[in-house]
């Protein structure tokens, strides 16, 4: 769509509210509703929001000696024209994304979404084109007496979870439908109330554009059925937790797989270039860490034996592995899968492909690939193996990223140092916490 289309479908569909969206440094939606005699305007020079936004950390407090204070000033949201859609589920409502831009209208350079258009220009550069496309779990819950718990207790793979909660389905299935993203498959997943819809793949930017679109609209329709839909990494201790898995494809000009060879001498069917892709993400994999899993929580989702990585590896069908090469006779891809609901998509796909092309560039090796269970090898087993740990913390990732400049660079650093210095606020507000768990076994123990 362009400007015309966006004035003309407001007109036509009496649309009174148009939400323009952008994505901060915790990966919160950000956003301002104007009204159809403001339209015109934000869509040729952007409608202004204070920088402070993208110091704020999740608990919505500014940081310590932020960047962008009170008196920082303001950035722009530009509206692209191509994402607006009417939103099915609110009434006369419609949403665009935007990029954020100076008051020149040239790119700011905290823009996030800029920082992933950056990295897919870099790639067509080296003529690659990526086709993304993200699985996302959630759960749904409910708060009793102000306590949460699932909202149902189906099990795995079963008809019992969609059917129980097949109105909230249903109702996402055709918004999302309506809004331009074409689902394929529904699931009732692993642990009790979590749910996975997968939609197909696009261009990275609108991939990132389907995933914000994706957690809003569960967000919403749960909240008219009296449900909370999170995609927190690790709500409750004793199921599974809520991981995102990035596929990525790669093509040529001409729509050929880059990733694929028939000659591949490891016999996988994969190219050199797509070993080196990944060899790259492995290599930056402890600083990607801190922006694909980007919160406190999301490491007690990242453990041996819960089916989500742990170390540094890839491997053929195994869930276990950080980079997973889908097994049988499949379009050849890879499945990055260290990443959860609480990142920015377009900062954690960035990072993922520059990482990857940094790997092309240097054409490096990732070695083989473990063909063996490795989620619950014991500690002599692990040094045996020679595998290599994700970092285990917040803290741990954020140290490997401050240290990997070529990230840093690529994305900007400017960007990443507010990033990083959000993620650090919300870190050493958690040192602070004292936990239930504490309690119980220090109290009368000491």
């Amino acid at each position: 769509m362009n400007k015309s289309d966006v004035i003309r479908s407001v007109a036509e569909n009496e649309i009174e509210f148009i939400r323009i969206e952008h994505t901060d440094n915790n990966g919160i939606v950000r956003c301002r509703a104007l009204t159809k005699r403001m339209l015109e305007k934000a869509l040729d020079t952007g409608i202004n929001m204070s920088t402070a936004m993208m110091s704020f950390n999740v608990m919505e407090t500014l940081i310590d000696d932020p960047m962008y204070g009170a008196k920082a000033g303001d950035y722009f949201l530009l509206p692209d024209p191509d994402t607006f859609k009417i939103v099915p589920y609110l009434e006369k409502t419609a949403r665009m994304f935007c990029d954020l831009v100076d008051y020149n209208g040239k790119p700011w350079q905290g823009c996030t979404r800029t920082a992933l258009k950056k990295a897919v220009e870099k790639a067509e550069n080296m003529n690659i084109k990526f086709i993304v496309s993200f699985e996302v779990e959630g759960m749904l819950v409910r708060k009793m007496e102000g306590e949460y718990q699932p909202a149902d207790f189906s099990k795995c793979f079963t008809p019992d979870g969609l059917e129980i909660q097949e109105n909230i389905i249903r109702e996402v299935v055709s918004s999302l439908e309506f809004m331009g993203i074409p689902v394929d498959k529904v699931t009732a997943e692993y642990a009790p109330g979590q749910y996975e819809i997968n939609i197909q793949p696009s261009n990275p930017v609108k991939s990132a554009d389907d995933f914000i679109t994706y957690k809003e609209t569960w967000r919403a329709i749960a909240r008219k059925n009296g449900l909370i839909a999170t995609f927190m990494p690790k709500p409750f201790e004793e199921y599974a937790g809520n991981g995102v898995h990035f596929h990525i494809s790669a093509f040529d000009d001409n729509d050929n797989n880059l990733f694929e060879d028939k000659n591949d001498k490891r016999k996988l069917g994969f190219s050199d270039l797509c070993y080196q892709f990944i060899g790259g993400i492995l290599d930056h994999s402890p600083a990607l860490t801190a922006i694909t899993a980007p919160t406190v929580n999301s490491y007690k989702r990242i453990l041996p034996g819960s089916w989500s990585p742990a170390f540094i590896c890839y491997g053929i069908g195994s869930r276990d592995v950080l980079v997973r090469i889908p097994d049988g006779p499949r379009t050849k891809r890879i499945e990055f899968r260290v990443a959860d609901g609480t990142c920015n998509p377009y900062l954690a796909l960035a990072s993922v492909i520059i990482s990857g092309l940094d790997g092309i560039k240097r054409k490096k090796d990732p070695g083989e690939p473990i063909n063996k269970e490795i989620g619950h090898l014991k500690p002599k087993e692990i040094k045996k193996t020679g595998l290599k740990w994700l970092p285990r913390s917040l803290e741990e990732a954020i140290k490997e990223l401050k240290n990997d400049d070529y990230i840093i660079n690529e994305l900007g650093s400017i960007l990443m140092e507010e990033f990083i210095r959000v993620r650090e606020s919300e870190l050493e507000a958690f040192r602070k916490v004292v936990t239930e768990w504490e309690r119980k076994i220090y109290i009368e123990t000491y």
